[in-house]
Formats: structure tokens, C-alpha cells, sequence
């Protein structure tokens, strides 16, 4: 019982894990847009890059580990269906996001384009309020949407996929399986030409050792 306890424990931890991987970057980045200020895409290039990269490379190692991820959801039968269902809804969720998105940036890009004519002369640092437009939330959103995608499209077709088993452990398995078989098994498996000439070489060691006593 406290065995069983402990997998559905380990069971319920990969799926918090999975739901966080989905989710944190969301929750974070959007923290950290409001923290700093972080209001449009110009001034602040370097971080966008920046913020941008990370999420790339976050989603990228998850990528090569999603197998780990997803070990234990695997085995559920039933409930790997559900979760297949939860990551297509949340598919569907962010291709709605890139195009909310987009659509967003470009209308605000829009107006920077038509502010940047009036106020030229004028430093960003100096603008006032009303004329700033938050087009960095946008932008980011958009890129975390289309790299979280591809990330949950790779994730169905792991959990719908057969499982393949490593190269590595084929191998070994196969060795395992040779060495359980007997000399006889191998030998009925040999084509007769093959076994006639093994057969005559162990006849002319025998002759050659009897001569020689």
C-alpha cells in the first residue's frame, strides 16, 4: 500500500512538473514586465532579445529531456489521454495568443510609427505617458506562444507514439538473448553448408589430436 501511495505521488509530481514547465514562463515574464516597466520593443531591444533566448533555450532543454518529463504519464493509460487533451487545448489557447498578439503589436506599432513623426526631437525617457505604447508585452507573448507550441506539439506526439527502447539496451537485450540460447538452437539456426564445414573442421582437429597421441 505505502508503495502504491508513493507512485501515485511520483505520478502526481510529474504532472505539476509538466503543468509548471507549460505555465511558469507565462507567469514570470509577465512579472517581470510590470516590474521593470518594460513598455515597448525599441528602447529595451537588449532584453527582449535576452528574454527571449532564455525562453528559447529553456523550451529547447525540456525539448531534448520531454521523454523524463512525460515517463510516468506515459505508463497511465487513461490519464495520458487527459493530459493529451489538456496540451491541445493549450494549442489551441496559444495560436489564439499569436494571433491576439500580433494583431496587438502591429496596432500599437502602428501608433509609435505616427508618434515618432510628432514627437522626433523629443528622448523616449522624456515622453509623457500618453503617447507610450506597450508593445513589448505583445511582442514577447507572441514568441512565448509559437516556441511553447512547438514544444506542446513535440509533447503529443511523444505521449501518442509507441516508446521506442534505446539503442544501447536493444543491444544489450539481444546479447542477453544469444547467450541464453544453446549451442543446438544456434546450430539449427546455421545454414547447412555453414554447419557441414564446422562440422568437418572439429572432425580434422579430432584426427590431428589423435595422431598426435
Amino acid at each position: 500500500m505505502q508503495d502504491q501511495f508513493k507512485e501515485y505521488g511520483l505520478n502526481f509530481a510529474q504532472t505539476i512538473l509538466l503543468f509548471a514547465v507549460l505555465a511558469v514562463p507565462l507567469i514570470i515574464s509577465k512579472f517581470l514586465i510590470s516590474a521593470y516597466e518594460l513598455t515597448e520593443v525599441g528602447p529595451y531591444l537588449t532584453i527582449f532579445i535576452a528574454m527571449v533566448s532564455v525562453v528559447a533555450v529553456f523550451y529547447g532543454i525540456m525539448l531534448n529531456y520531454r521523454y523524463a518529463l512525460v515517463g510516468r504519464i506515459y505508463d497511465l493509460v487513461y490519464f495520458k489521454f487527459l493530459i493529451v487533451i489538456f496540451i491541445f487545448f493549450f494549442i489551441v489557447y496559444d495560436a489564439y495568443m499569436l494571433y491576439f498578439n500580433q494583431a496587438a503589436f502591429f496596432i500599437q506599432h502602428s501608433k509609435i510609427i505616427r508618434r515618432d513623426v510628432v514627437w522626433r526631437d523629443v528622448p523616449f525617457a522624456d515622453l509623457p505617458d500618453y503617447v507610450i505604447y506597450e508593445n513589448f508585452k505583445y511582442a514577447f507573448q507572441f514568441c512565448l506562444s509559437l516556441v511553447r507550441g512547438i514544444f506542446e506539439l513535440f509533447l503529443i506526439h511523444t505521449l501518442m507514439s509507441e516508446r521506442k527502447e534505446p539503442r544501447l539496451k536493444k543491444k544489450s537485450t539481444q546479447r542477453q538473448r544469444l547467450r541464453s540460447k544453446s549451442v543446438e538452437e544456434l546450430k539449427a539456426n546455421l545454414h547447412p553448408s555453414i554447419l557441414k564445414n564446422y562440422e568437418n573442421d572439429n572432425d580434422q582437429k579430432n584426427d590431428g589430436q589423435k595422431n598426435d597421441e
